[in-house]
């Protein structure tokens, strides 16, 4: 991670640990209810084929705009160019690039739907997906950095909010197109004109509604002025969940018994554990009085684990462990959220 510049960085490192972690939290997440939208394809599925099928193509079935979802999954690899990004340009820059290009594939399909099924395809499955991608990444990264020692805490919030996407915007988006509540047919199309002629307008509202949400996200979404090995969230937490969530005084004090910071290259590179409660300690003076208080060096904490290479992750079986895992949660997942009114309207025929 670089160390940040940023006006609005400086202004948050300023704030307690508590207040600068929640707001770089809350804009991640204001990305992510965007990002999210990608599980209410299934909601939307009929609503866009009865439309193509009506005014672009009578030969558009469901199943062809199946290869829209498709191309939306290419948002993990996206990850690697957010990742790329995010180290070249800095992380609002990346994540404003990434909210750019799905926002802008969402607008687009207002216009590409009215044209043919591969340009719809194109901006509502490539577009969407690889600008997903990136801006899913670099959000999490940010708000991993100003909490390096709350790594599973922080990421699965800001992951909550990409999931309970498609609870806020499912029901947006029927309201929008079907505010009547029309049945579909047996074949799971509607064919109620005034109901068709509010499809494209869908996108354009939606795509205004992101807008919004991002631009305010974005403007929290920096790396700290300084490298931080600790969010400094032990006495705040402390405060909310009196020998709570933080387990009985003495103890780790954390969510994960992992340090998630980067080995040091030799023994005598190794620094002591810099945060807040040290920060102003370690300003001035000789080196001894940079070292930590001798009651927080009889603590015993684990040492931090190795940072691999991406050559040595592909060498660990844990690896492929997680991947088959998420593999098989995936696949489930995405047929579901995919094809959940289609299997309704099955249903309904028998």
């Amino acid at each position: 991670m670089t160390v940040s510049k940023d006006l609005i960085s400086k202004f948050l490192f300023k704030l307690s640990p508590f207040f600068r972690v929640t707001i770089v939290l809350s804009g991640a997440i204001l990305i992510h209810l965007t990002l999210g939208t990608y599980h209410t394809f299934g909601n939307m599925l009929p609503y866009m084929a009865s439309y193509m099928r009506n005014y672009t193509d009578p030969n558009v079935r469901i199943e062809r705009l199946m290869w829209i979802p498709m191309l939306q999954g290419c948002f993990p690899f996206a990850m690697v160019i957010g990742g790329a990004l995010s180290l070249k340009f800095g992380p609002r820059m990346a994540a404003f690039i990434g909210c750019t290009i799905c926002t802008c594939g969402v607008y687009l399909s207002s216009m590409s739907i009215q044209h043919s099924l591969p340009a719809f395809t194109l901006t509502y499955g490539l577009m969407f997906g690889l600008g997903e991608g990136i801006g899913y990444v670099v959000a999490v990264t940010c708000v991993i950095n100003w909490a390096p020692d709350r790594v599973g805490l922080v990421s699965g919030i800001v992951a909550a909010g990409f999931g309970v996407s498609s609870s806020i915007f499912a029901p947006i988006q029927t309201a929008l197109v079907n505010p009547w509540n029309y049945p579909a047919t047996k074949e799971g199309y509607f064919p109620q004109e005034d109901l068709l002629k509010r499809v494209p307008n869908v996108f354009v509202i939606l795509a205004s509604v992101y807008t919004v949400m991002q631009l305010i996200g974005l403007v929290v979404i920096c790396d700290p002025p300084e490298v931080l090995q600790s969010s400094g969230l032990s006495g705040s937490y402390s405060r909310w969940f009196p020998g709570g969530l933080l387990g009985p005084k003495g103890g780790s004090g954390r969510f994960s018994s992992i340090r998630y910071t980067a080995v040091a290259r030799s023994d005598t590179d190794a620094q002591p554990l810099i945060t807040d409660s040290t920060r102003h300690r370690t300003q001035s003076g000789s080196s001894e009085e940079r070292v930590l208080s001798s009651d927080e060096d009889d603590e015993q904490k684990p040492p931090p684990p190795p940072s691999l290479e991406p050559l040595e992750m592909l060498q660990s079986s844990t690896f492929y462990f997680l991947f088959g895992a998420l593999f098989c949660c995936s696949f489930y997942a995405n047929m579901f959220y995919n094809l959940y009114k289609v299997s309704v309207f099955e249903n309904r025929e028998e």
